[in-house]
Parts: structure tokens; C-alpha cells; sequence
């Protein structure tokens, strides 16, 4: 009698004890504090410096903004972009060198507003002597 008193005992004590882990687990993820805001990334790889990124939901689609500052890149044109791997945004003979920064729009759906989003940029590039070139960006952050 002894034992089954003991192990109903042990039974309850850390039932009660995951039941109340459970509940703050829940409260927590209910208040926000363990789904973080993320902001917009835009990681860039050479010869491109610097690149910053924003999706936002307008009435007839989303559009993707990529901002590239006039001095992210030394002499490099851009010829065309794809966006994960399958939707194409053309864009031809934009130069990044000017000093004045170029936005870049391409009209692609990655969700609803206030969902994440992430994925690659594929930039193709001219450098110095005319050679063709593909530098690839990663981006990430929330559809606004």
C-alpha cells in the first residue's frame, strides 16, 4: 500500500510540475517574447557591399525592393536578377556606381503581410572588362 501511495505521489508532484512548465511555455509564446521581430537582412557578397532589402503588400501585389547604395559596388552593372531560384525580374544595364542609389522593384509574391520570408537573390553582373558575372545575396525578414 505503501508503494502505490508513493508512486501516485511521485506522479502527481511532477505532473503538476510539466503542467505549469506547459503553462508559462504558453503564456510566453501568447505574449511574444519567444517569437521575436525579426528585421529585413540583406547579407551581400563581393563585389556588391551593400544591399538592403524590404517586401511590402500593396493593393495590386507585393513587391520586393532591393536598395543598393551608388558606392556598394566598383564598377559593376547589373544585367538581370532571379528571385529563389524561379521568378525572373529583368533588369538591364543599371549602374550602382553613380554615387545615387538604385531601387530596384520586382513584382513577386512571398506570402501575406506580417509573414517571414527568406530566400536568395541571384544578381548578374558586368565587371571591368566585360566579363559576365553571378554574385548571389541572401535576404530575409517580415512582409510588410
Amino acid at each position: 500500500m505503501k508503494k502505490a501511495q508513493a508512486a501516485m505521489e511521485f506522479l502527481l508532484t511532477y505532473g503538476w510540475a510539466i503542467l505549469i512548465v506547459l503553462v508559462v511555455v504558453a503564456s510566453l509564446f501568447f505574449l511574444g517574447v519567444l517569437n521575436p521581430k525579426t528585421g529585413n537582412n540583406c547579407i551581400p557578397v563581393a563585389p556588391i557591399a551593400a544591399c538592403d532589402v524590404k517586401v511590402s503588400e500593396t493593393a495590386e501585389s507585393q513587391q520586393i525592393v532591393l536598395k543598393f547604395p551608388g558606392d556598394a559596388a566598383k564598377d559593376v552593372t547589373l544585367s538581370g536578377m532571379i528571385i529563389n531560384e524561379n521568378k525572373d525580374c529583368g533588369i538591364l544595364n543599371e549602374d550602382i556606381t553613380s554615387g545615387t542609389p538604385l531601387n530596384f522593384i520586382c513584382g513577386v509574391s512571398l506570402g501575406n503581410a506580417g509573414d517571414k520570408y527568406g530566400g536568395t537573390v541571384k544578381v548578374n553582373y558586368t565587371s571591368v572588362g566585360g566579363l559576365a558575372r553571378t554574385a548571389q545575396l541572401v535576404i530575409s525578414g517580415i512582409i510588410e
